[in-house]
């Protein structure tokens, strides 16, 4: 009964690893378009990880100040715009500047690797003299796994998915729309997030 219950307290444990689900950036309820700056139009949507029901990653955000945000820009000039031109504030006062989507990924996934801890939680073998059994099962080993497997696999579709969103250095020709994403550090309570250019 005791090997039983610990097997049980094992697996309710074993629910830390969690799925991605992808998104499309085109698909978000945009906030209405900002057309003040005479060379684009821009709408943002913040948190973008907790508005696609990635909790894992949204509280993983909160703790570490990050904040990825979706836009939907317009250039409305005659000439290329280079994303990296861009400006950032929160709230039209704080400037803020995007961090490197590498470091985002890198800061903001699942330790998958933690989950091989585990492997060190064991049950007293209640059968220990009846089969030659030793004096312990490894009962982690099976949580250990699952949840590896979980987590990386939940990690490379988040890589693959907000990497093909990544707005870093992407050029807007005249009159065309882009859809994207950037991570920012400390903007989690602006209330709207303002782009300005040269």
């Amino acid at each position: 009964m005791k090997a039983l219950f610990y097997i049980l307290f094992i697996f309710l444990l074993s629910g830390c690893a969690a799925t991605y689900k992808t998104f499309t950036v085109e698909q978000f309820p945009y906030k209405e378009l900002q057309t003040e700056n005479p060379k684009i139009a821009y709408a943002t949507r913040q948190g973008v990880m907790f508005n696609t029901n990635n909790f894992k990653y949204a509280k993983r955000e909160q703790k570490q100040a990050y904040n990825l945000i979706a836009f939907k820009i317009v250039n409305k000039s005659t000439e290329p715009i280079n994303v990296s031109d861009f400006k950032y504030s929160c709230g039209g006062a704080t400037v803020i500047t995007p961090i490197s989507m590498d470091t985002y990924i890198k800061e903001n996934k699942q330790k998958a690797g933690l989950y091989w801890l585990y492997l060190g939680l064991v049950s007293p073998n209640p059968f220990m003299g009846k089969n030659g059994l030793g004096k312990v099962i490894p009962v982690g080993a099976a949580p250990a796994i699952i949840n590896f497997a979980l987590a990386h696999k939940a990690n490379k579709k988040m890589k693959k998915n907000i990497g093909a969103y990544d707005m870093t250095n992407k050029v807007i020709q005249p009159n065309d729309t882009i859809y994207g994403i950037l991570p920012f550090k400390g903007s989690s309570n602006c209330g709207e997030i303002y782009i300005t250019m040269p």
